[in-house]
């Protein structure tokens, strides 16, 4: 179980993490068996996972800024069973927050760094993005995890112990290349389902009301080659 905030290259600041102009920080995570990640893991370089089954709460994130010498940085996910992911990863830029004097996130901005960045989420068993989560009246509902990258984004799954969804992408995911010409891959070995958002080669923008409420989003494309 991994509930501190792990950042290589970086402080954290109050609107998120400040990186260093340096770049190149990696971090490399390595778990025998299941790794439970409740907390924020940022770089400025690279992001390596190894693990038996991989769980990102949906307080959890995983950003590299992609401040690299040369080329893109590469967040990589390896599991030799499950991966589930109901909060966010971004590969090639920093999230920007702004809150108000009673906390209440008034908007949330990714500024793009590095135009060669890419995530990888690998597993033997499911990939799913997504998961039940409580609800304020103690009920449950669905959620979907967020995945967004610069150039590309790869998806793997293989055959789950129970069922045969491979790869799982709820309706309330969100998976995004900001590129023009970015490419978005899903293969699996059993079933592929896929109800989320695709997005590849555009940006998507959260609308919130005076309260920080999300109350929708404004989906745009950048008439580009891009490919899922």
């Amino acid at each position: 179980v991994l509930d501190g905030a792990v950042v290589a290259g970086g402080t954290i600041g109050e609107h998120g993490v400040t990186f260093a102009t340096a770049g190149d920080a990696t971090a490399l995570i390595t778990a025998g068996a299941t790794l439970w990640l409740n907390n924020a893991v940022a770089a400025s370089g690279d992001i390596t996972i190894n693990a038996g089954k991989v769980f990102l709460d949906t307080v959890s994130g995983l950003t590299s800024a992609g401040i690299v010498a040369s080329g893109g940085s590469v967040i990589t996910v390896n599991a030799t069973g499950d991966i589930q992911v109901l909060g966010h990863i971004l590969s090639g830029g920093n999230t920007e927050q702004t809150f108000d004097a009673d906390g209440n996130l008034v908007s949330e901005v990714i500024a793009w760094l590095n135009d060669l960045s890419t995530v990888v989420l690998n597993a033997e068993g499911q990939l799913y993005l997504g998961g039940m989560t409580e609800t304020k009246s103690g009920g449950e509902i669905e959620t979907g995890g967020y995945v967004r990258a610069a150039k590309s984004i790869e998806l793997f799954g293989g055959m789950p112990t129970a069922g045969t969804i491979g790869v799982l992408v709820p309706g309330a995911a969100e998976v995004l290349v900001h590129n023009a010409d970015g490419v978005i891959k899903i293969s699996a070995e059993g079933d592929a389902e896929v109800l989320g958002l695709l997005v590849a080669g555009g940006e998507v923008v959260e609308q919130r009301d005076s309260r920080g409420d999300y109350i929708g989003r404004v989906i745009s494309t950048f008439n580009g080659n891009s490919e899922i």
